[in-house]
């Protein structure tokens, strides 16, 4: 039998391990450099420099004891820290790699050796300040969007004591665990910080055939892999603005019941039957609707799709409710009145949606209500059936 006290034991386990990184003796280190180097903090944001790093040292210290993290070196440090900015605040110049020990009386031969390496790897330039400065500044704003999803970090630790809880159902835990993981992924977008570091180029510098090389390298590497193009199959969108291209925003506008709903939902088949052959099986055209509820979303692409009268298919949905209603003492009529409904709709699934996809490329139809959606909620749900193995090729929001 498995100690279940060992989810326990886990639990915040890994906020602990984040907030280690955050305050290891380098980050220490670079910061006491900064201090002793003479040169204007500036500022960022909307304060101060050394009031923003005290700010992040005090929320640093707070979360440590609330959570009770043995962590007395680092609260040392924090301390030392503090010390060291409180003097660098007072007088800029008063404070040098020479006089540093002169201005502080420590005991804890662990600061004392934080303070030597920072004296034997000093900064020389001001070019070195300004750089180290920058790369402390990132390091603290990283450490505030991981405070951000530190709630879903905390539901992760919490998963592992419930899997390990006899009382849970496997399927319970497992719903859990999917639960969990999509509000994970879905907190990557709130870690800027790391998203501007992966990014492979923000800036191109060309001065002689060499960086044009590379810039050409890095050009043939986004057309094959990182760029679109889709043709749209109106003369009026495909030689005006030769189709859309991938990273390209278009608006589409008109004033209400000008059939601008309806439109969207021809182009979308349009561009489907146009690009049909360099869609793959993963991507996925995502159709939202704040207008329309979901059923009836359906109903307009199966009609467009398919070519059905609108007024046939909203007929077949209240024939097919009114015979739902039917009683009848015979559970084998019930049964086969289910089964006839559920192969009609089938086939109005079969003979539009799927015979305009050929089942090569995959649409999602969602809702979301007008009054609660935002730029935000449409990337969380991109994130969410990313998830489920889903690539979006492209999104229609349909405003009313």
């Amino acid at each position: 039998m498995i100690n279940n006290n060992l989810a326990v034991q886990n639990n915040n386990n890994l906020l602990k391990a984040f907030i280690n990184k955050f305050t290891s003796d380098e980050f220490f280190i670079d910061l006491i450099n900064l201090t002793l180097y003479p040169a204007d903090f500036g500022t960022t944001h909307s304060n101060k420099t050394i009031d923003y790093i005290k700010i992040f040292l005090k929320d640093v210290e707070k979360i440590i004891k609330t959570n009770r993290f043995n962590n007395p070196n680092t609260l040392n440090n924090i301390q030392l820290a503090r010390s060291l900015l409180n003097i660098r605040e007072s007088r800029s110049n008063i404070l040098t790699y020479e006089n540093v020990f002169q201005h502080l009386n420590i005991q804890d031969l662990s600061l004392n050796k934080l303070i030597q390496k920072a004296i034997e790897n000093k900064i020389t330039h001001l070019e070195d300040f300004r750089s180290l400065k920058s790369k402390l500044l990132n390091h603290i704003q990283a450490f505030y969007e991981v405070n951000s999803i530190s709630g879903n970090m905390s539901l992760y630790s919490n998963l592992i004591e419930s899997v390990w809880s006899d009382s849970v159902p496997v399927f319970e835990a497992v719903q859990q665990y999917k639960t969990t993981v999509i509000n994970l992924y879905n907190d990557l977008s709130k870690l800027q910080t790391i998203n501007k570091v992966e990014q492979e180029k923000d800036y191109f510098v060309l001065t002689n055939k060499d960086s044009a090389k590379h810039l050409a390298q890095d050009l043939y590497k986004y057309v094959s892999s990182g760029y679109s193009f889709l043709q749209t199959g109106y003369n009026i969108f495909d030689t005006t603005i030769e189709g859309f291209e991938s990273s390209s925003v278009h608006v589409i506008s008109a004033p209400s019941n000008n059939g601008k709903s309806i439109f969207m939902v021809n182009l979308t088949r349009s561009i489907i039957e146009n690009n049909l052959e360099e869609l793959e099986e993963n991507e996925v055209i995502l159709f939202l609707t704040l207008e329309d509820d979901i059923f009836k979303l359906f109903r307009r692409f199966s009609s467009i799709f398919g070519n059905y009268k609108h007024s046939t298919l909203k007929k077949l949905f209240k024939k097919s409710y009114e015979l739902t209603k039917i009683d009848s003492d015979e559970e084998t009529s019930k049964s086969t009145v289910e089964e006839k409904i559920q192969a009609i709709f089938l086939n109005v699934i079969y003979t539009s949606v799927l015979k305009t996809t050929n089942e090569k490329v995959g649409i999602v139809l969602k809702h979301c209500s007008e009054n609660t959606f935002s730029p935000a909620d449409l990337g969380r749900f991109i994130d969410q059936i990313a998830v489920d193995g889903y690539k979006v090729k492209m999104a229609v929001v349909d405003l009313k």
